[in-house]
């Protein structure tokens, strides 16, 4: 479904049907014993709202109202347990899986579909059990799945292993699952606005900030207030598609200056210029990343 297609979706775009996936949130927080009307403050929605069946929330109104089931209920497993009932219904307006093929395994990123930046630790985790949850019935079993994190090893550790098993990485260039089979996984056509943007950016050769506001019908001024209404800018997410290339890269072709165009055509063919730049996105160069994400055995590596 292509932008001509489908109305793109912003941050502020009433998409969620409040009596929704919000209200099964809202349950979710009095069966624990909490008042879920408290958690309605700072979304623009009122008590009649969430079992109005013609009231819609948007992503960022959602997003608040998740930030503050899982701050206020104070438990460590409760990002986990959003995602798990996540997974079990079809929007998903915060998160966007992307998925690849590379050595042995499918590969699927998990990438903000709203906001710039880096997801908060807790929107992994949900984001990793919603993942899980969608990735169970079609692995055959005894599949080993593999996650990485952004963020730093928290200090709840248990609860990581309670809900994702043992095979973690934190400090890691993106956030990964590594799933040793292979994985038809369907995903939902792009309608967020920064999805939309990265897959154009994503193109050979890159597209630059004009091409990409005429691409959605915006001048350029109008480009750069849209992308700082959802808390970001243009280098930004140009970095965030140049990490995603640099990591599917790696880990279907073990290095990025072998990759097949477009691949590899948004990198440096001078090895020095290159490494720099794979360093300043992820903090690794490829031979790192390659033991890191994959392994590769009798290569001495220096992190």
């Amino acid at each position: 479904m292509t932008g001509a297609q489908a109305p793109t979706v912003f941050a502020e775009t009433p998409c969620i049907p409040a009596s929704g996936l919000p209200s099964a949130f809202l349950q979710m927080a009095a069966m624990r014993g909490h008042d879920p009307l408290s958690l309605l403050a700072g979304t623009g929605l009122f008590a009649g709202d969430w079992v109005d069946p013609q009231r819609q929330m948007s992503p960022v109104q959602f997003e608040r109202l998740l930030t503050n089931l899982v701050h206020a209920q104070h438990g460590e497993d409760m990002a986990f347990l959003v995602g798990a009932r996540h997974a079990q219904m079809a929007d998903a307006p915060l998160w966007s899986p992307v998925v690849w093929q590379g050595a042995g395994a499918t590969w699927i990123a998990l990438t903000g579909s709203q906001r710039g930046g880096d997801l908060p630790a807790w929107q992994s985790e949900a984001f990793a059990g919603m993942m899980r949850e969608r990735l169970r019935p079609l692995l055959p079993a005894g599949t080993a799945l593999q996650f990485y994190f952004r963020h730093a090893m928290p200090r709840y550790l248990e609860q990581y292993h309670a809900h994702l098993g043992e095979n973690l990485t934190f400090s890691a260039p993106a956030n990964l699952i590594r799933a040793d089979a292979y994985v038809d996984l369907l995903t939902p056509p792009a309608v967020a606005f920064l999805c939309r943007l990265r897959a154009l950016l994503d193109t050979s050769p890159p597209a630059d900030l004009p091409l990409c506001a005429a691409h959605f019908g915006f001048s350029v001024a109008t480009m750069k207030r849209r992308l700082k209404a959802q808390g970001t800018h243009f280098q930004q997410q140009l970095d965030e598609a140049r990490r995603l290339q640099l990591l599917r890269a790696v880990t279907a072709f073990g290095d990025p200056a072998t990759a097949p165009q477009p691949t590899g055509s948004a990198f440096s063919t001078d090895p020095s210029n290159r490494n720099r730049e794979q360093r300043r996105l992820t903090g690794f160069t490829a031979l790192q990343l390659r033991h890191l994400l994959i392994g590769y055995a009798g290569e001495r590596v220096e992190y």
